[in-house]
């Protein structure tokens, strides 16, 4: 006999940031928090990323292609989602910003009020008077592929590899060139052929590109400072 169906799930509306297409989500479901909380149990970086990625698409009534959603569509989809299905708070616990103070106070953080700025860009970067970039977001399964990769942000190969998965396509006076059809090495070796000028051009767009961000304002519970703090990522989210 078949068992009967428990909940009819509710649908939120919700706009993609890269693409600002609207449509609706849903909380996600014991069966999908399953898998996320095995992830998170493993420790593995590749199979958190993937159950997340999972995740949302799942609760997403779009049909979203995964091979372009960026890291901010992700994080801030992710934020949605389970602000509707665990609860909008977040307890964290933060660091006074006076350094002659060491109090750490409980700040209750609510994740569905997390937003991307920045995500409208100038995507052609002028290299020289016959070179022009077409540049991109970096998308979220791009990153973590780089993240995974066991290096840390102040490494040259780290924003190298950021830097060529930024770039969409090379521009000269006569032709289009996709930077997919080119190999990782290839890629490499054109940004070293830069100047320290134009290389920074590349480096500022890595450095702006949008992240999912929270407003939060408390009291140090030591000496009642007040403070403000932007909370940028899951990672300052979920500390």
């Amino acid at each position: 006999m078949p068992l009967p169906k428990l909940n009819d799930v509710p649908k939120y509306d919700i706009v993609i940031p890269s693409t600002k297409v609207k449509t609706k989500f849903r909380p996600y479901l014991v069966k999908e928090e399953k898998l996320l909380f095995l992830a998170i149990e493993s420790g593995d970086d590749g199979e958190i990323a993937a159950s997340t990625l999972g995740l949302c698409i799942a609760c997403i009534d779009a049909d979203l292609d995964p091979l372009t959603l960026t890291t901010y569509d992700i994080d801030f989809m992710f934020c949605q989602i389970r602000s509707k299905s665990v609860g909008e708070t977040v307890n964290l616990k933060i660091q006074c910003e006076d350094t002659e103070c060491d109090g750490v106070t409980e700040v209750p953080i609510n994740i569905s009020e997390a937003y991307v700025d920045g995500i409208d860009f100038e995507s052609m970067i002028e290299i020289n008077k016959d070179v022009s970039l077409e540049m991109q977001h970096v998308t979220y399964l791009n990153a973590q592929k780089i993240n995974l990769v066991e290096r840390t942000a102040e490494t040259g190969d780290y924003l190298q590899e950021m830097i060529a998965n930024s770039i969409k396509a090379i521009h000269t006076e006569n032709e289009r060139l996709e930077a997919s059809d080119s190999t990782e090495a290839e890629m490499i070796e054109f940004l070293d052929q830069m100047t320290t000028d134009q290389y920074n051009k590349l480096r500022e767009f890595v450095a702006e590109m949008p992240i999912v961000t929270i407003k939060t304002k408390w009291k140090c519970v030591k000496c009642s400072k007040d403070q403000d703090m932007l909370l940028k990522g899951l990672n300052d989210f979920f500390q």
